[in-house]
């Protein structure tokens, strides 16, 4: 995917790919194909860190936490993951509880 100032050469933005890499692992992880689901999620990872946009990759490694991750028995894995972006974040950590829920409150 190759991008230049956040557009890709599909003429998208580095976001809605990184969105659209998570809605197709909540799809595939919903059918049971767990590692596609996780390769989908690692790549709206990937399209996150491209332009180190934290909350959304906060939001992907949340996306495979409770998808792929939990259900596996992996969730601390997940946590781990997350703690690093999640503490880069600008903003009152209550904020980000809110929106990622208590749990993600690293």
């Amino acid at each position: 995917m190759a991008h230049c100032r956040g557009r890709v050469s599909g003429g998208g933005t580095v976001w809605v790919y990184s969105l659209a890499h998570c809605c197709r692992g909540r799809i595939l992880a919903s059918q049971g194909k767990t590692r596609d689901a996780a390769a989908a999620f690692e790549a709206g990872v990937s399209a996150a860190q491209s332009l180190k946009y934290k909350f959304l990759e906060v939001f992907a490694l949340r996306e495979l936490v409770d998808h792929v991750l939990a259900p596996a028995g992996k969730k601390m894995e997940g946590l781990q993951r997350i703690r690093t972006p999640l503490r880069q974040l600008v903003g009152p950590s209550s904020s980000v509880a809110l929106l990622l829920g208590d749990e993600y409150d690293i």
